[in-house]
């Protein structure tokens, strides 16, 4: 899920755990990360993960914390570094090396 009003991106704890022998080791994190509620994150930490799209893979950090299920978030960070334009009415997001996606 992209999410233009996190500052940084996330990967949920049970989908970290769900990664098995596979996941990478976390290092420390801050832990100021806070929900649109105002609530903090219980931060087990962060790493570097692979992220595929069907014609990119991206190496990014990502925090590891307590979203609910398996899901992750995408934040502004990978955003505004990877992409030149994020359209918030359409939705369409076009990225430094010319790719559009759209973001539902």
């Amino acid at each position: 899920m992209y999410d233009t009003g996190s500052p940084v991106s996330i990967i949920s704890i049970e989908l970290y755990d769900k990664l098995g022998s596979n996941k990478p080791k976390l290092v420390n994190a801050d832990s100021g990360v806070v929900g649109a509620n105002g609530s903090k994150f219980e931060i087990l930490g962060k790493e570097e993960f692979k992220l595929e799209t069907p014609v990119k893979t991206y190496i990014w950090p990502f925090i590891v914390a307590n979203l609910e299920g398996q899901s992750s978030l995408l934040g502004q960070d990978f955003i505004v570094s990877q992409g030149r334009t994020l359209n918030c009415k359409t939705l369409v997001w076009n990225t430094k090396a010319g790719i559009m996606y759209t973001l539902i």
